[in-house]
């Protein structure tokens, strides 16, 4: 892994170590938008317009390991194959267990705009709660986790993510309306990358 900064504002925790079996084609994440794209420049791209700030959490059998080792992130490589979200999450966040805080972020989800994820970062540099989107009521992405969660974060396993941390420290969740309906779409089958903001 690349040194990551010790400062201790938050930063982006880009979580891209799937095996995209759903999607059914090697690498997902180096698919075209109709932008001409990729799927995993263009959410960098988002991310970086807010702050440099940003580790991806890669797997050790991943094609994305070329790309992203010539952009000027930060990046983690999970040994092996990632068995879960969960997992790949938890080595993220042990990787920059200096950070203050980490919003976590899904690599397949190339329509949240920059305001949307500035949103959420610069509430997470003043607050020490559970802090997340919502488009209509609906939760989406990314989910900020300040410094006090860190050991229940690294301890997750499996493939449901931070959800479990979510629903047992509710009352910690502060939630912001989007006006940004990417915050809830992801690509899981290709032709979800041709998908449009309603």
């Amino acid at each position: 892994m690349r040194p990551s900064g010790k400062t201790k504002t938050p930063g982006f925790l880009v979580l891209a170590a799937g095996e995209s079996v759903r999607f059914g084609e090697p690498c997902k994440l180096l698919s075209k938008l109709p932008n001409g794209s990729s799927l995993i420049d263009n959410t960098l791209a988002a991310l970086s317009a807010v702050n440099n700030k940003i580790c991806v959490v890669l797997s050790e059998t991943s094609p994305l390991k070329k790309r992203v080792a010539e952009l000027p992130f930060d990046y983690t490589v999970y040994p092996g194959k990632s068995p879960g979200l969960g997992d790949s999450l938890a080595w993220g966040v042990r990787a920059t267990e200096a950070w203050g805080g980490w919003i976590i972020c899904l690599a397949d989800m190339p329509w949240i705009d920059s305001k949307a994820y500035r949103a959420v970062f610069d509430l997470a540099c003043k607050q020490n709660n559970i802090i997340a989107p919502t488009f209509n009521g609906q939760r989406g992405h990314p989910v900020f986790f300040p410094p006090k969660f860190r050991e229940q974060l690294a301890a997750l396993r499996g493939d449901s993510g931070a959800n479990s941390i979510i629903k047992s420290h509710a009352s910690e969740l502060l939630t912001l309306e989007s006006a940004c309906e990417g915050v809830l779409m992801d690509v899981d089958v290709p032709v979800d990358l041709h998908s449009s903001i309603k």
